[in-house]
């Protein structure tokens, strides 16, 4: 076995005095020709025509020589590194080798032009996602595109509260959602429209497919979102990352005590206020319940994350960590034993998860966003019908959050959960 060990100097030396007897035949290696323990040293460029076994690094800058190795040529995919700290060699797993290959990489350009600062993204990005699939790409590199004008679409910044807001909404919301996909190796936020060209130089694949800053395109649509699974992608790719569910478990175990978790979505907006939760009927139905059984946690809007709970819930629990932080909120929606929501900009999290939900309040007479015309050119689905999307532990209620309404869907939704054997169910 020939082992090349990058380094000749006190790292080095250290190394061999340790772990001489596994590493069979040696030879060193180092930015310049030279000698080290009476023996010659290669120069790096000349690694590429060496063959070898293994190649450790016995230095302290070892992303500097990987980066140089990288640019040579040498092939860097197994390269472990000795740390000398603590007298330890580093595998190529543990070290993590970040593979420069943009073949590998879907990239996802989010054009503020025509796509909102808001939890629309979601649908963007399990598009998106269905795209890598179908290409069959490793990542996905999503890259926010700013509008030429300031707030992003026209209207937005008076839809959001200004400026400040929409960048608010950019980080936390837009950005947040699209690291939510395993798949994500990166989120770039650009600082004008000139700069996509470089990337897209780089880029042998794009979503949408031939994307252009000239020609912008709305592609959050839920509708195209089904077109994309019936075309046999697979949409429910959101998942909280491990340390989010850790977190969250630790606030969990000061409150849940071996309940069932509900959660409640509200919308409390202060425009269309029509579509927000029926506070009282919630009230009403919560009551219903064994507390010995449920655990209740109230999930705010996030411009009231911090304010003292509405009157009629005030004895449920909050945790605003989940209305500030998109990966707090999956991972409580993923430990949940039934999300219940009304329609609004987080609910869409769920539509692309396996997590049980009920969604109220889908329809709204005489509300725009809400209407029949609506939901047939954004949503693809008839009011009152079965959202294609949805599976068995899932649904969408059309109508009022009434309380005889939330008692009849949670009865009969629960019910098909409890009988579940586990299997998967259509």
């Amino acid at each position: 076995m020939n082992t090349v060990v990058y380094g000749a100097g006190g790292a080095a030396k250290l190394l061999l005095e340790k772990y001489r007897d596994s590493l069979g035949t040696v030879l060193f290696a180092a930015t310049n020709a030279g000698t080290f323990l009476d023996q010659p040293v290669i120069p790096a460029d000349e690694l590429v025509n060496v063959q070898f076994d293994r190649l450790i690094i016995a230095s302290s800058y070892v992303t500097e020589i990987l980066n140089h190795l990288l640019a040579l040529g040498v092939s860097i995919d197994n390269a472990e590194w000795f740390f000398a700290e603590e007298q330890r060699i580093i595998s190529a797993e543990e070290l993590g080798i970040q593979k420069q290959d943009s073949s590998d990489i879907l990239y996802a350009f989010y054009d503020l032009a025509l796509n909102p600062s808001t939890y629309d993204s979601a649908v963007f990005a399990a598009r998106a996602e269905m795209a890598r699939q179908r290409l069959e790409k490793k990542w996905i590199h999503f890259v926010i595109v700013p509008s030429l004008i300031a707030g992003g679409r026209p209207g937005d910044k008076q839809r959001y509260g200004g400026v400040e807001q929409i960048k608010w909404r950019q980080d936390s919301v837009v950005a947040s959602v699209f690291k939510l996909l395993e798949n994500c190796i990166a989120c770039s936020q650009l600082a004008t429209r000139g700069e996509v060209f470089g990337l897209l130089d780089q880029a042998k694949y794009t979503f949408p497919e031939k994307y252009h800053p000239a020609s912008p395109s709305d592609d959050h649509r839920l509708a195209d979102a089904i077109v994309d699974w019936e075309s046999g992608g697979n949409p429910y790719c959101f998942k909280a990352p491990e340390i989010a569910k850790q977190h969250v478990q630790q606030w969990l175990d000061t409150c849940q005590h071996n309940r069932k978790l509900l959660t409640l979505t509200l919308r409390e907006y202060d425009y269309l206020t029509e579509r927000n939760a029926s506070l009282h009927d919630w009230q009403d139905f919560f009551l219903t319940l064994d507390s010995e059984q449920y655990c209740v946690v109230i999930i705010r809007d996030t411009d009231k994350m911090f304010q003292v709970l509405p009157e009629a819930l005030q004895q449920y629990e909050s945790f605003p960590a989940a209305s500030l932080d998109v990966r707090f909120r999956m991972a409580l929606y993923e430990k949940a034993y039934l999300n219940l929501t009304v329609t609004t900009g987080p609910s869409s999290l769920l539509y692309f998860t396996e997590y049980p939900y009920i969604q109220f309040k889908t329809f709204v007479s005489g509300v725009r966003a809400s209407e029949i015309e609506f939901h047939k050119e954004r949503t693809g689905a008839e009011v009152g019908s079965k959202f294609p999307l949805t599976r068995w532990n899932q649904k969408w209620f059309w109508f009022e959050d009434s309380k005889n309404s939330i008692i009849q869907e949670f009865n009969e939704l629960t019910s098909i959960i409890e009988s579940s054997t586990g299997v998967e169910r259509e």
